[in-house]
């Protein structure tokens, strides 16, 4: 199916449940592209964070204020390949860890006035195809 026509889907999707219904048309989408086994939506928003969850049996959360706050500072998208990657995201790294993932995309999510929030998709090993982000993508510890 071409692009235009998952992405009328996806708009499909939105109906009163929460956003479960589009959810599981992006995991679908999502997961053509390059698998995944776990992978949520982070926004910023008053008062903290707001988090959904891509996954049927939710396990708990991937990612912390840490890495979106980064992710969000970049606008642009941050693979991490390993867990040694993520040491300056201590509070990501544990959460890792904990859900047995060690390797992530942070795709950053945002309007007009710039990115609020990030999507997350993660595996227990790293299948996407190797690209590396630059030298300044990743914070010093």
């Amino acid at each position: 199916m071409e692009l235009s026509l998952k992405l009328l889907a996806l708009a499909g999707a939105a109906t009163a449940d929460g956003g479960a219904l589009v959810r599981s048309h992006l995991r679908l989408l999502l997961g053509e592209v390059a698998p995944f086994d776990a992978g949520e939506i982070l926004l910023r928003q008053e008062g903290g964070l707001q988090r959904w969850s891509l996954e049927q049996g939710e396990e708990g959360p991937i990612a912390a204020e840490d890495l979106l706050d980064h992710v969000r500072s970049l606008g642009t998208p941050l693979r991490l390949d390993t867990l040694e990657e993520a040491g300056a995201f201590p509070t990501t790294r544990a959460q890792m860890t904990t859900r047995g993932l060690s390797s992530l995309l942070a795709l950053p999510l945002g309007g007009g006035a710039g990115p609020e929030g990030i999507l997350l998709r993660s595996t227990p090993s790293s299948p996407w195809p190797r690209w590396r982000a630059s030298p300044s993508s990743t914070p010093s510890p």
